[in-house]
């Protein structure tokens, strides 16, 4: 949902695809941004109606932060994350999607991986954790498709208790794995 440059979760999703890369799976990548970083990742990139960050993104300095969307942008957005889900998932027939942040783009995952049949699992960064916890429109969409994950993924034990603290214990502790960044 962000550039794959000048933020954490961008650094970790591109560290993360790099080591999986090295280990010989087939990756791709959608998200708004055009740039590539490794020959061996394909990426599908897509244009949003509208651009909102979880707190701060170096590269959209201009950007709404998600609880200052209206509901009608909060939905565009979801519908076109949707639609750029749908065009990757047709074109590169993944195994399994990986959702980074527990936010949109994992209730973006749940309508359209389900409708498709492909898993998906979602790494929570902690910053998608503190809109949860500022706009409540955040909390139901949110926990349902985190309860359709596969697995839910955070970046730190410290993400881990921040996601039961947010959204509730409803999620089991044993469907939850750490994974720290390198």
């Amino acid at each position: 949902m962000f550039p794959l440059f000048g933020g954490g979760s961008g650094e970790y999703a591109r560290g993360l695809m790099t080591a999986l890369a090295a280990q010989g799976h087939a990756l791709a990548i959608t998200c708004p941004d055009a740039r590539t970083f490794t020959d061996s990742v394909v990426v599908y990139p897509f244009n949003l109606p509208v651009r909102a960050v979880f707190n701060s993104h170096p590269e959209l300095p201009d950007a709404l932060r998600f609880p200052d969307l209206e509901t009608r942008k909060l939905v565009m957005l979801q519908e076109a994350l949707e639609d750029a889900l749908d065009d990757a998932i047709d074109a590169f027939r993944p195994d399994v999607v990986h959702v980074h942040h527990a936010s949109v783009l994992a209730w973006a995952a749940q309508r359209r991986c389900s409708a498709k049949g492909v898993p998906y699992l979602v790494t929570a960064h902690g910053t998608d954790l503190l809109t949860a916890e500022a706009d409540a429109r955040f909390v139901a969409p949110t926990l349902a498709a985190l309860s359709k994950a596969e697995l839910v993924t955070v970046v730190s034990d410290h993400t881990r208790r921040r996601l039961l603290e947010v959204l509730g214990p409803t999620i089991p502790d044993s469907r939850i794995a750490t994974v720290p960044g390198a």
